[in-house]
């Protein structure tokens, strides 16, 4: 995914940003040059290209565009490389200023690496699954999750795509979001959030969110130990972590020890937290609907507290949502809509039909001053600002 700096640290979540925006969009999408096209995820943006994984007669493709005259610079099919007509599983990839890193599906296993400007294949490795979503490039190393038989943490060099080190981990479950600077890897698997020194992948600290005490399981209404439920997300010298039991907490980043807990009314935190320069965002739901919490992530101290039980009828099923300076930007599968909810009236300001959704948590994402949505067919809709 496209990388993204948070303070130290490098990772390759979208959903992050340092930069709180300003930005409404306009009623309809705008005549974008790859309206036809079918994507496997969303396009990336860097400097002035545009680079989109297309399904493109039942065969994986990587598009790169001119950004702003829509002019083609170079494609690459996964399956002429690989003697197949099959598509990336997951579509995604990363863009750095150097390189683009795609994979194959996981049947085929295999990895690819690409000249940022022209296309041209420079590298590839066989028997390899990478989890593009847990990657990150930095330095021309890929900092990423692998599976061979079992998982593990890996730091691989580029351009030859080469081991430097593996750490196989100990959990059947697999990492998830890795956070990369020159020294440390921060990152969680099911109950436990660990730091990795970068250089040679021992591990530095290791918290187990078991120690905060059991929780009772809203549907299955028995006791159950602590488990992460959500990407933890970064603030200063703080990791905050999203735990089922109605809990976020607070960790050093240094030490791994615990700053502050604090207890929410949301029964599950997946897909409902987001995290600004300033304040932890939380939309979810909660026994008698949806609510919205604005934490402070320097103590965990509740600063609003909203009911939104009304506006939320019928139950939503909600996406990750994305927060500007004025609105909270979110899908809802059940509904096929996106929506823009004003973070001052409580009321929608502006939505959209899609068409088409079928249960999926794409999240609407705003970047070079423009709202991307993918539905669930592919889809993918591009909406201005009303600035514009």
């Amino acid at each position: 995914m496209t990388i993204m700096k948070n303070k130290k640290y490098y990772c390759g979540n979208l959903l992050e940003t340092s930069v709180l925006v300003e930005f409404f969009p306009k009623k309809k999408p705008m005549e974008w040059f790859g309206s036809d096209f079918k994507y496997n995820c969303l396009p990336k943006v860097v400097e002035n290209m545009l680079f989109a994984s297309i399904k493109q007669e039942k065969k994986g493709t990587i598009l790169c565009y001119e950004k702003n005259i829509n002019k083609k610079i170079w494609e690459f099919k996964i399956s002429d490389e690989i003697g197949e007509s099959v598509t990336n599983s997951s579509g995604n990839f990363i863009v750095t200023s150097d390189y683009v890193f795609v994979n194959s599906s996981i049947k085929e296993k295999k990895c690819f690496l690409l000249d940022v400007t022209t296309g041209l294949l420079l590298s590839q490795k066989t028997n390899i699954s990478i989890s593009i979503n847990e990657s990150v490039i930095l330095d021309k190393n890929i900092f990423a999750q692998v599976y061979e038989n079992k998982c593990f943490l890996t730091k691989i060099d580029l351009p030859a795509l080469d081991y430097l080190w593996k750490t196989p981990l100990l959990e059947s479950s697999s990492f998830g979001q890795i956070y990369v600077n020159e020294s440390e890897i921060l990152t969680y698997a099911g109950k436990n959030i660990y730091s990795f020194n970068a250089s040679n992948g021992e591990q530095i600290w290791k918290f187990n969110v078991e120690e905060i005490g059991a929780h009772v399981d809203f549907i299955e209404k028995t006791d159950k130990k602590g488990k992460v439920s959500a990407y933890p997300l970064l603030f200063d010298n703080l990791i905050i972590v999203p735990v089922y039991g109605y809990h976020l907490l607070g960790l050093n980043k240094e030490t791994g020890e615990q700053i502050w807990k604090t207890e929410l009314k949301i029964i599950s935190l997946s897909y409902a937290v987001s995290i600004d320069p300033e304040f932890i965002h939380v939309l979810g739901h909660s026994n008698k609907g949806v609510m919205y919490y604005c934490i402070d992530p320097s103590d965990g101290k509740i600063l609003i507290e909203k009911e939104l039980f009304d506006l939320f009828k019928p139950v939503s099923n909600m996406s990750q949502h994305t927060v500007t300076k004025t609105h909270i930007f979110f899908t809802d599968a059940r509904k096929g809509k996106i929506y823009a909810l004003n973070r001052e009236t409580w009321q929608f300001d502006w939505e959209y039909q899609c068409k088409k959704f079928t249960g999926g948590y794409n999240p609407p994402v705003i970047m070079d001053n423009k709202l991307f949505q993918l539905d669930s067919e592919g889809n993918l809709y591009v909406f201005e600002s009303e600035s514009n």
